[in-house]
């Protein structure tokens, strides 16, 4: 009887359905639209707009921003990858073109991306986040900033179109 209830009780933990675990990571594809009211931009002024069209397929993720400013509109494309490998991209500043070298990785559901670039001769890098919310229209990204002056941070708060 001892060894039949053992093995009744063996086979059941190794046939029974294992529960489906979600690791699932989030696809940012879309046309995502800045909404200004939940957005802080901190010590830097606040764009007009900002609109970014979002190509995911894991793990590349092409991201092409339009920012419109008092002092016009510019529109930079960047290509990542997921997988913590560095990526080289070119990115339009009011100053020019600015090339950058980033790495982007999970941390859960969070994409961190981490890079650096100069503007007006001040080094600045970067820790940025994006979180998709659970109903999946929201966009939330986090920026650190840390220069030779100090530090600063900004969030920005996007709506799906």
């Amino acid at each position: 009887m001892m060894n039949t209830l053992l093995a009744a009780s063996v086979f059941a933990v190794l046939f029974s359905p294992a529960p489906i675990v979600q690791d699932a990571t989030p696809d940012f594809s879309g046309t995502w639209t800045m909404d200004a009211s939940k957005s802080d931009f901190g010590q830097m002024p606040a764009p007009q707009s900002i609109v970014i069209v979002i190509e995911h397929k894991e793990p590349a993720l092409k991201a092409t921003v339009t920012q419109k400013t008092s002092e016009g509109e510019m529109t930079s494309t960047r290509n990542l990858t997921t997988d913590g490998k560095e990526n080289k991209n070119t990115v339009r500043t009011m100053e020019g073109e600015q090339p950058i070298t980033s790495t982007s990785k999970w941390d859960g559901k969070v994409l961190a991306t981490a890079f650096s670039l100069t503007i007006q001769n001040m080094s600045i890098s970067v820790n940025e986040s994006w979180e998709l919310a659970p109903d999946g229209k929201t966009l939330t990204a986090t920026r650190e900033f840390a220069t030779d002056q100090g530090s600063f941070a900004q969030k920005v708060v996007y709506t799906k179109q």
